[in-house]
Formats: structure tokens, C-alpha cells, sequence
């Protein structure tokens, strides 16, 4: 454990699993709040939870869209469980299928296609459509829970090949090339809590009034609220989502490590149902400081590190 934290970049922040810029940035003073800033949830059910589900599109090939579903059930018996997934519009069926549930944890997945699929597209390109997709599912003693799941169909491929000056670097939406139009993306008040739903609304209503397309979710704040991605996928803005680490050396014993394999973990299986997410990033500028800061010279405790427990560390 890094007991000396002031011997490390980023001092007593990289301690502590919060926002970081709460601990005072270039734009941000130092407030270092505490306590619990979003609702507490206390669930109950019966047999069966619908923890988790999303859609996720793999490839467009030939008219029709091939996608894989993923599912997360909580339950308190053992059971032969029958689901089935139904375009809420027609009533089609994709998915008709068993699994077995266990007591406690159960994730799954499942494979179907769309033919003919209506894309989501950015803003600009096209159409932000939605499938609204019925989850029904049932034991043999009739036990049953139902969910609806929005699924935005599209495909995102990061495009970093040889050409005559490097490397290239941009994303490509349903196999067309997009330039990346956007903005850098911080909290948007100190204290977390005041910024309500209407703030979420007017500020990425103002991002697609202004041609924007993608929005970069920095490293140093946190993990937005469901209404931001939810408004993003609405609108058409395309999310490129920091892991929450910014211009620190953070702790890389196990109990530091296996808390952020949980974070990421949750965040992620929390978010990959919004199709505006297009990619995840490791860190603001924590390699750059490893790199061309002076961290490996100006300070003793990294003197000794390799590069590969500096990149570990810092995800």
C-alpha cells in the first residue's frame, strides 16, 4: 500500500475513489466534498430481478443486423427458465430460449439478427432510431418477469492504420467514415448534486444545436448519470468515456486494484446499453506525465517502477 501518498503524483487524490478535480484543477477551486451525492435504491423482489440488459450490434452484413444480448438475473431459486425478446411495434420474436438459473448471480447471453435494420446515426448523419424490445421471461411454475430494453442498432470500428503520415486515427459509424466534432466534457458544477435533469437538457441540446457529434467525458471528473447518456443517444452525440483517472500515479497494490477491477467492471456492464458509447480510454494524461512530466527523475518513490506496474496502476 502507498502509505508516503505525497511521494506520488497527484498527492492524496489518487487515495481516494471520487471526483478528482474536487481536490482543485486548471478550472475547478478545491472542494473536497464527502458523503453520498446521487439516490440510495433499496430493491425487492419475489424470485426473479432483471438486474441488467443490453444489445449489443456486432455486424451489419447483407441487409441484416447481428446482434448479441446480454443479460444479468438476480434469483432466489434454482430454475428452468424460458425467455423470449419481441419487437414491442410488430410483436416479431428474435430470441426463444431456455437457460437455467441458479440461486444468486446469473449472467447470460444470446445471439439473434434483425434483417432489414433502421441504424442510429450521429448527429448530423441520420436518424437516432430505437428498437423497443420486450424481455419476457418465466420459470415452469409461471413465475415471471418482463422488461423493456431500447436498442439502438449500429456499428463503431476505431480506424488506426499506415497512411503517409503515421498512423490515421477516426472512427467509422455503420461503416461510413465520421469527422469528430465535439468538445471536451467536465462536470458541469462543483458540488455534483445542483445539476439537475433541466441542466443535462439544456446543455446537450446546446451541444447538437452546435453541430457536434461526439463528446469526450474527461478522466478527472465522474462517471455521468444514466440522463446523460441517455440525452446523448437521444440527440445523436457520440461518447468517448475516460476511465475516472487524471495526471496521477495511482495505487497498485492488490486491495487498490481489485476495488478498481470492480468499478470498472459495474460502470461498464452499467452503460454498454447506450449506443451512443463509442469508446473507452484508459487515463487523462497519466502515461504523458510517466512520459515527459519528470516523474521518473523528480520524485524517489517511482525511480525504481517499470513502465508496465506505472500502466497497470493507472487502470
Amino acid at each position: 500500500m502507498l502509505t508516503q501518498h505525497k511521494n506520488y503524483p497527484g498527492e492524496e487524490r489518487v487515495m481516494t475513489r471520487k471526483a478528482q478535480y474536487h481536490y482543485g484543477w486548471d478550472f475547478a477551486p478545491r472542494f473536497v466534498t464527502c458523503g453520498i451525492w446521487q439516490d440510495v435504491q433499496l430493491k425487492a423482489y419475489d424470485y426473479f430481478s432483471l438486474n441488467d440488459a443490453s444489445l449489443q450490434t456486432d455486424s451489419i452484413v447483407d441487409d441484416k443486423a447481428y446482434i448479441t444480448g446480454h443479460v444479468n438475473i438476480s434469483s432466489v431459486v434454482k430454475s428452468d427458465f424460458l425467455f423470449t425478446l419481441s419487437d414491442k411495434t410488430s410483436g416479431n420474436k428474435f430470441v426463444y430460449t431456455r437457460t437455467a438459473l441458479d440461486s444468486g448471480e446469473n449472467y447470460f447471453s444470446f445471439n439473434f439478427s434483425i434483417p432489414n435494420p433502421k441504424l442510429w446515426w450521429c448527429n448530423g448523419l441520420g436518424e437516432q432510431y430505437f428498437y423497443s424490445l420486450i424481455f419476457d421471461g418465466k420459470d415452469n411454475d409461471d413465475r415471471a418477469i418482463q422488461s423493456e430494453i431500447k436498442c439502438g442498432v449500429r456499428t463503431i470500428e476505431v480506424v488506426q492504420a499506415l497512411d503517409t503520415d503515421g498512423t490515421s486515427f477516426y472512427f467509422k459509424l455503420n461503416g461510413k467514415p465520421v469527422f469528430m466534432k465535439g468538445a471536451n466534457y467536465v462536470p458541469q458544477d462543483v458540488f455534483l448534486n445542483r445539476a439537475d435533469d433541466s441542466k443535462y437538457e439544456e446543455l446537450l441540446t446546446k451541444v447538437k444545436d452546435a453541430g457536434m457529434n461526439m463528446l469526450r467525458v474527461w478522466g478527472g471528473g465522474v462517471y455521468e448519470k444514466d440522463i446523460f447518456y441517455r440525452l446523448c443517444d437521444e440527440k445523436g452525440i457520440m461518447v468517448w468515456q475516460d476511465f475516472m483517472f487524471a495526471c496521477g500515479m495511482y495505487p497498485y497494490d492488490e486491495s487498490f486494484l481489485e476495488n478498481v477491477r470492480e468499478e470498472a467492471n459495474y460502470q461498464v456492464r452499467r452503460l454498454n446499453k447506450y449506443a451512443c458509447i463509442v469508446l473507452w480510454c484508459g487515463n487523462n494524461e497519466s502515461n504523458e506525465g510517466w512520459h515527459r512530466w519528470g516523474w521518473q527523475t523528480d520524485y524517489d518513490s517511482l525511480k525504481e517502477l517499470k513502465f508496465g506496474v506505472v500502466i497497470k496502476s493507472c487502470f
